[in-house]
């Protein structure tokens, strides 16, 4: 601890404890963390990434060198960074740092000397028209308080905190010509509402906003303003605000279109680069609401949209943006549009309800070029057209805790798609989709070939819960539960060498698992499912199919089940419980009617089938899953668990006790079954975590004991090794395809080889982490959490309380994982 005497004196008894004596209060002088960069608009170069944002050297943004990976955090807005220095009079452990405005996160740093207390940026919910007024930027004062004892050792007095900026009124143009916003730097303010015929943002360094609740309204008079350039252009589309090849913009506003407006868009920016969009509120449109081209290293926060004729937002272009905290109400095209080679955009904390029309999707990445963009925390409910979908051949992009409830359209959409290669899903639940749940597929040309999903819930679809189709090769599709589905839970319709494992489907009203090859589709080759438990599907019918993995002769095989395979009832030779073809010698992987040669409990014959699964008979899905719920204490709109469909809207979808829970429909006379999508009358919550009683489904590689060495099921050598051929890709961690004729067969995936995925069984990588690919395969050297469940759900609570000592395998194996677990498992 430093120790001083000006505000505060303070010594160590003999027990090493803090002995606090207060003092006079130290007076502050709170100004810019960067002298040469005071101004609002000036930002500087990240070039030490050991250091935090406020002890970088003084150095400009090179706007010629500084946009690329990395995005924003490239160079720091140095607008928001204030700092004041302070005696040593006490660790900064023991300090209360605090503004009167409440406008700023602080830190403290301890140096040689003294301290230093330094704002991080703006907090949760503040803006830059909390820091300015009508009549410039406003003062503050900074408080620190020796926390334990409450009295204040220092504090600033009240001034305003280095801002050069010129605040100046946002022209008043509800009539007239729009107005040319030109002066650099400039902070243009609406005081009051009022009507505008639109702006041109003509320099850099501008900042436009509206005052507490004040609106900028756009008439049904105002002309054309803004070329495809961001240029004026009285003959162009009509905007509230526009600009082009403009850098290190703040805009901060409220925005609404008159009702007879045919305004084409809110914001429309061409070429921005280091700029800002933040808390800004937008209704009303024709066209999309916010739109920008071509715009780079930039940051969307709190965006609140409503009622665009087209796109809510809409990224044509560009890269390396960061979308945090958007929220779409309303629009009748896409809430979210990615499409023409927007690249490297990290987006997340979407909420988009309501949204799209007809075929149209909610939240859209389209393109061959728009590739690595990273969607996190996505929800998308109440979809007029299809949820999201990643479509033309978008690729290697990452969608991430994803949830998508109540798709509308007819069954020729879906609540998720993907018609690209090399994309990762993971953690998603969806529900109550007009069409498939899932659906990897070709279309129009482009294949859909290496793509990831892990962990994911499907329940309640009109059509297939997760579809492969055709061309969609090589998918790797691991810890899924697909339920309470009108057709099948999952399939797989002439797509090649694909892995499915972890899956469990249940009480749909077809088969649960179906693959088939056939002379219209294609072929199906070379497909592995591994640990795959199908129960209760197919209930309707007198001989209720659980599997069918039917071939057509001369169109397919290489098919094989490992692991464990489960199913209701006693399969036996009168029994469909395994459906192929007899005419197909081998090749399907199972043995029809008895999937085993005997079907009885804990066989694994398969006669001339390549197939080494032991089988598990007599599996009722009521005794593994909870099911039916008949109360939800988190539900504001349920009465015993049940709820009239026309009720359940907007965050009614979600705001249930578990992600896990989702609105079906009314369980008919069998457990499951004609239960389906909750379209109309009453609907019921189904929760589709395994019953803590539950000795299958639950636990079924075992249990993980803290601060011990892991369990087998998940040491290094339990590993799966999937069939993808993907181009080297230096955000992953993946092994060299030995034997192809590219590389040098090492093992390690390099630039110009082909390369697949080699991960554990019965673990799930910890994403977002800042280790590893976050494709939610447990690899090599990332943290992952132990997946003990046949399924989606592997657990609930902080995984990091319980972690045991992982078993490397070498390198040909799995090695260098940090393995944890969730402490509680089941329910009900």
């Amino acid at each position: 601890m430093l120790c001083g005497i000006l505000v505060a004196s303070c010594s160590r008894d003999d027990l090493g404890s803090e002995i606090f004596r207060p003092g006079p209060v130290e007076v502050l002088e709170v100004g810019a963390a960067y002298p040469l960069h005071t101004a609002w608009s000036t930002y500087v170069a990240l070039r030490d990434r050991a250091s935090d944002v406020a002890h970088q050297a003084d150095l400009d943004c090179d706007l010629a060198s500084d946009v690329g990976f990395g995005g924003p955090d490239r160079c720091v807005h140095a607008g928001e960074l204030r700092m004041a220095r302070m005696s040593p009079r006490a660790a900064c452990a023991s300090l209360t740092i605090t503004d009167d405005l409440g406008l700023w996160l602080w830190r403290c740093a301890e140096t040689a000397d003294g301290l230093e207390l330094f704002t991080t940026g703006l907090a949760p919910g503040r803006g830059l028209r909390d820091v300015v007024g009508a009549g410039g930027f406003l003062e503050n004062v900074l408080r620190v308080v020796h926390t334990a004892t409450g009295i204040t050792v220092a504090e600033s007095p009240p001034s305003v905190w280095g801002w050069p900026n010129a605040v100046v009124p946002l022209p008043d143009n509800g009539t007239g010509a729009t107005a040319v916003l030109e002066l650099a730097g400039g902070v243009y303010v609406l005081a009051t509402s009022g009507a505008t015929n639109g702006y041109n943002i003509a320099a850099d360094g501008i900042s436009v906003v509206t005052l507490a609740d004040q609106t900028l309204t756009f008439g049904d008079s105002a002309q054309g303003n803004c070329a495809g350039d961001g240029t004026l252009d009285i003959a162009g589309e009509r905007t509230i605000l526009c600009g082009g090849n403009r850098s290190f913009l703040w805009l901060e506003t409220r925005t609404v279109a008159s009702a007879g407006a045919a305004v084409d868009s809110h914001i429309s920016l061409n070429g921005t680069r280091f700029s800002r969009l933040n808390a800004v509120a937008a209704d009303t449109s024709a066209g999309a609401l916010i739109r920008c081209a071509g715009c780079n290293s930039s940051r969307f926060s709190g965006l609140e949209l409503r009622n665009a004729g087209q796109q809510g937002l809409s990224l044509d272009g560009g890269a390396y943006n960061e979308v945090t905290s958007l929220r779409n109400r309303g629009s009748l095209s896409e809430g979210v549009r990615v499409d023409n080679g927007s690249s490297w955009n990290v987006i997340r904390g979407v909420d988009i309800a309501d949204s799209g029309s007809s075929s149209i999707w909610s939240l859209v990445l389209s393109g061959g070029t728009t590739e690595h963009n990273k969607l996190s925390n996505i929800r998308v409910v109440d979809a007029r057209g299809g949820g999201i979908k990643l479509e033309n051949g978008a690729r290697d992009n990452w969608l991430i805790d994803y949830r998508v409830h109540r798709q509308v359209e007819v069954s020729s959409n879906s609540c998720v798609a993907v018609n690209g290669p090399g994309n990762k899903l993971v953690n998603g639940v969806v529900s109550n989709c007009a069409g498939w749940g899932l659906r990897v597929q070709a279309f129009g040309g482009v294949n859909a070939f290496d793509n990831t999903v892990v962990g994911l819930l499907i329940a309640s679809t009109n059509v297939i819960g997760a579809y492969v189709q055709s061309e969609g090769s090589r998918v790797t599709l691991v810890h899924v539960t697909s339920a309470l589905n009108a057709q099948e839970g999952i399939g797989v319709l002439s797509a090649d060498n694909g892995v499915l494992a972890g899956l469990l489907s249940l009480v749909n009203a077809e088969p649960g698992l179906i693959g088939a090859g056939d002379a219209t589709n294609g072929d199906l080759v070379g497909n592995q499912v591994r640990d795959a438990m199908v129960l209760d599907n197919d209930v309707s019918a007198t001989q209720p199919m659980q599997l069918v993995w039917w071939v057509e002769p001369g169109f397919g095989s290489g098919q094989r089940f490992d692991g464990r395979l489960w199913v209701s009832g006693a399969p036996g030779p009168a029994a469909l419980t395994c459906n192929v073809n007899e005419t197909v010698s081998s090749g399907q992987g199972l043995v029809d009617r008895t999937c085993t040669t005997t079907g009885a409990d804990g066989s694994s014959s398969y006669g001339s089938e390549a197939s080494t699964a032991t089988l598990r008979t007599n599996v009722a899905s009521s005794s593994v899953v909870v099911g039916p719920v008949t109360d939800d204490a988190t539900s504001t709109i349920d009465s015993a668990g049940v709820a009239a469909a026309s009720s359940i809207t907007g965050d009614a979808w979600t705001d249930v006790a578990s992600p896990f829970r989702t609105w079906g429909g009314l369980p008919g006379a069998a457990w499951g079954d004609g239960a389906g999508v909750c379209a109309s009358g009453q609907c019921r919550i189904w929760d589709w975590r395994p019953r803590t009683s539950d000795t299958t489904a639950r636990a079924a590689f075992g249990t993980l004991a803290n601060g011990t060495f892991c369990p087998s099921s998940i040491a290094g050598d339990t590993f799966i090794e999937d069939q993808q051929r993907r181009p080297y890709d230096s955000t992953a961690i993946a092994v060299e395809r030995a034997g192809d004729g590219a590389g040098d067969d090492d093992g390690v995936c390099e630039p110009g080889e082909s390369c697949f995925n080699r991960f554990l069984a019965h673990a799930i990588e910890v994403v977002l982490d800042d280790v590893g690919d976050d494709d939610g395969l447990c690899e090599s050297t990332e943290a992952c959490i132990f997946a003990p469940n046949v399924g989606a759900y592997q657990g609930e609570g902080d995984y990091r309380e319980q972690r045991c000592t992982f078993v490397d395998a070498g390198p040909n194996g799995v090695s260098g994982v940090t393995m944890y677990a969730y402490p509680l498992n089941g329910s009900g």
